[in-house]
């Protein structure tokens, strides 16, 4: 503040995922802003440096927000993480073998509770997951225009989905069987919730279920960073996101040494029989990174072809959760 008055702001928002058992602590940065009279002044850098201070100080194992990359990096975000966009036409759907008979969709808002706890279980039963308490778990479905709907396969709820109607796009959508999302797509499609015309689908690390489907039928594929990330505990963050790679594939025997500016030694990134562990070491490193060439070479496109058999690691989140 200055005389009283706040000139400049950012807002740190806690946010609690669930990593099988283990809870990470993440923090959710936004609302930086500094009034266009008072830049030049150093009070996004100070404000800045508190809420990444603060979070260490309290456990916070990473953090994320948006915004430009450059203007980030300095705090030690950057672009990492990746999600793919499926775009489909008309035509697409057509070509489906399966077109997803028996699905249908009701707004999140006018399902009873009964459904909303089924859907919210579905949401739950995923090894990563942001913490949605299930009395707000609709409410948080409608973050960035988001509009939220139940999936029914024969009037029984089996999973949700978040649409962006803005963006003609799905944002969000997990069922009980992840292979069906093709179908789930299909049948959303005409259903005519956005109308004629294309629309994308946002598939997840933790859905490569449903990619043969995806990729067999439709128009294009691209790969997308997920958000700005900084690691602020890296043996934990690492340890989930090795843990869901071995759900989404069987591992292979390899083992990685990194030496990770910051950290007190070497980290061992590892598997063997398609269990993968993190361990602290002695051994010297294979690579020796600064803390945004880790994000970049551990979570990213960069590691696409893979740089090395265990990479890259799955780290992403959902639209929803994003502050």
């Amino acid at each position: 503040k200055e005389h009283g008055r706040i000139v400049a702001m950012v807002g740190a928002f806690p946010q609690d995922f669930m990593a099988g058992e283990q809870r990470l602590h993440a923090l959710g940065i936004g609302t930086v802003s500094v009034n266009p009279y008072h830049r030049g002044k150093g009070y996004m850098q100070a404000l800045m440096r508190q809420a990444m201070e603060d979070g260490a100080a309290n456990g916070i194992h990473f953090a994320y927000l948006g915004g430009h990359r450059q203007r980030y990096e300095y705090y030690g975000f950057t672009r990492t993480g990746f999600t793919m966009e499926i775009k489909f036409n008309a035509d697409n759907i057509k070509a489906m073998a399966d077109p997803g008979e028996g699905y249908t969709f009701a707004p999140l808002g006018q399902v009873d509770a009964s459904v909303l706890r089924a859907v919210s279980a579905v949401h739950d039963a995923r090894y990563f997951h942001a913490v949605r308490p299930s009395d707000r778990f609709a409410e948080q479905c409608l973050s960035f225009g988001g509009e939220p709907y139940a999936v029914f396969h024969r009037e029984r709820p089996v999973g949700y989905l978040c649409a962006v109607p803005g963006e003609r796009t799905i944002s969000e959508c997990y069922v009980e069987n992840l292979g069906q999302l093709p179908q789930v797509t299909s049948a959303f499609y005409r259903a005519q919730q956005f109308g004629p015309g294309n629309i994308k689908v946002t598939v997840h690390p933790d859905q490569t279920q449903a990619m043969p489907g995806f990729t067999a039928v439709c128009e294009t594929v691209r790969w997308n960073h997920s958000r700005n990330f900084a690691v602020l505990d890296y043996p934990r963050v690492l340890q989930a996101m090795l843990t869901l790679a071995g759900q989404q594939r069987r591992l292979p025997d390899a083992a990685l040494t990194v030496a990770i500016e910051g950290e007190p030694c070497n980290l061992m990134i590892s598997a063997k029989d398609g269990v993968g562990t993190v361990t602290s070491t002695d051994a010297s490193a294979d690579w020796h990174l600064t803390r945004l060439e880790a994000l970049r070479r551990l979570f990213s496109l960069e590691s696409m072809p893979a740089a090395h058999p265990l990479l890259p690691l799955p780290l992403f989140m959902l639209r929803a959760d994003d502050v």
